[in-house]
């Protein structure tokens, strides 16, 4: 990711109804913001291979930096491997599975 790429100020995580807004740092994935910030999210292997850890894009793009998980239809549908997303553009809100 170069140093001019977009990145958002916070990330928004949702379970059900509930919103929570936490900052994000420039570099860190969807599960290192959500564990710096308390947010429990399923993870296992933290490589991108087993799936564990797929949450639902609601808003925003990212970037993965592996994907041996997910399908053409899992990625179609906007899920994500929260240990490998890495957030790309100004606005992001992912829906915790």
């Amino acid at each position: 990711m170069s140093s001019d790429q977009v990145v958002p100020e916070s990330v928004v995580f949702c379970r059900g109804r509930a919103k929570t807004r936490v900052v994000y740092y420039r570099g860190e994935t969807l599960l290192e913001t959500a564990r710096r910030s308390n947010i429990s999210l399923s993870s296992s292997c933290e490589n991108g291979d087993c799936g564990t850890c797929m949450v639902e894009l609601l808003k925003g793009q990212v970037y993965m930096r592996q994907n041996n998980a997910l399908d053409e239809t899992d990625l179609e549908q906007g899920s994500v491997l929260a240990c490998q997303a890495v957030p790309v553009s100004d606005s992001i809100e992912v829906e915790i599975y």
